[in-house]
């Protein structure tokens, strides 16, 4: 169950008339020309929130960023589940979905913030999917203006996030990358360790 859906929503500014409740209207299309997408001013270090009205668990937050221009306003954002961080510094590719299970244990809290630091920002959200704090971003870039953008944000609890499978298709599958810098084969991504610290 998305504890998102249809609940009280702010942000920092409204753009274009990006409402923030488009992003828990239940609506995933990834285009601004559909009446999908969130939209904040420029300003520094935008943000989104969606009040769930209740204390929960949340476990993951689903982020789905823009289709049809401006993938990377949404790149390096921040995820909280009430004052704790469930991510930072996460990216999904224009038109993709991103799913983010919260570091660590589930976090307890009442709301669910979508902030994008830096000057001169802008958020936009675009309607999510589901999962147990599953929300779905979208993102654009300027020349010198950024924005975030979000598509729909759901918001799930511990135990109703599912994942498909526990089994890594690609643990251990030939690898391949564009270019490799200060010795980062491309093999190291299936080997099976989640160790993000380089």
């Amino acid at each position: 169950i998305n504890v998102a859906l249809n609940r009280p929503t702010e942000q920092s500014s409204t753009g274009g008339g990006g409402s923030s409740s488009r992003a828990v209207d239940g609506n995933t299309e990834p285009s601004w020309w559909l009446n999908s997408i969130t939209h904040t001013s420029p300003e520094d270090d935008p943000w989104w929130r969606v009040d769930l009205q209740a204390q929960h668990t949340v476990a993951a937050v689903r982020v789905i960023n823009r289709g049809d221009c401006c993938g990377t306003r949404l790149d390096l954002f921040t995820v909280k589940v009430g004052d704790q961080v469930c991510g930072s510094n996460l990216v999904v590719p224009q038109g993709e979905t991103g799913d983010f299970i919260c570091e660590g244990e589930p976090l307890v809290g009442s709301s669910v913030t979508i902030g994008l630091p830096g000057k001169q920002r802008v958020l936009s959200v675009r309607p999510l999917c589901s999962c147990s704090c599953c929300v779905r971003a979208c993102g654009c870039a300027l020349t010198t203006v950024s924005c975030l953008q979000l598509a729909e944000v759901e918001v799930y609890e511990a135990g109703t996030w599912i994942v498909a499978s526990t089994e890594n298709a690609a643990a251990g599958k030939p690898t391949s990358q564009s270019s490799t810098v200060a010795s980062g084969a491309s093999s190291r991504a299936v080997v099976g360790n989640a160790d993000t610290s380089g």
